[in-house]
């Protein structure tokens, strides 16, 4: 079995994104979110010069932990952070976990000859630790 450092980003991202338009409501991000069991949401660019973000899970925690009527009167691009904090993909994942690090963000948004293919987060890196221990 490799150690983490062995693998590349390629390796570990998540290939399947779900994708949000930053006009859609906090409460259809939490719903989408619900029904792709998944715990953040790629923004989607809205003209050719715009950058992709994401809204996570924590993002909409804290926000409706202050202020629980956000969730009728904001929109996805309230919370989004844009642009995205992005990696290739075939840099290694020490490199990976030390930009999550420095940045202060739990996932990488992964682009590959500048397309963008996956999404790598903490939790992907934890795995290959699990596996060895």
């Amino acid at each position: 079995m490799k150690s983490l450092p062995e693998y590349s980003v390629r390796d570990l991202m998540q290939k399947n994104i779900t994708f949000i338009k930053e006009t859609e409501s906090l409460e259809n991000a939490i719903r989408i979110m619900s029904q792709k069991k998944v715990t953040s949401l790629i923004v989607e660019k809205e003209h050719p010069q715009d950058a992709y973000g994401i809204i996570t899970r924590k993002d909409l925690i804290i926000e409706l932990s202050e202020n629980w009527d956000s969730l009728k009167t904001l929109k996805v691009s309230d919370l989004a952070t844009k642009p995205v904090i992005s990696i290739e993909a075939g840099v290694g994942v020490k490199h990976a976990a030390r930009l999550m690090r420095l940045a202060g963000v739990r996932r990488l948004v992964v682009y590959e000859s500048d397309k963008l293919v996956g999404i790598i987060s903490n939790a992907d890196l934890f795995q290959v630790v699990l596996k060895a221990v």
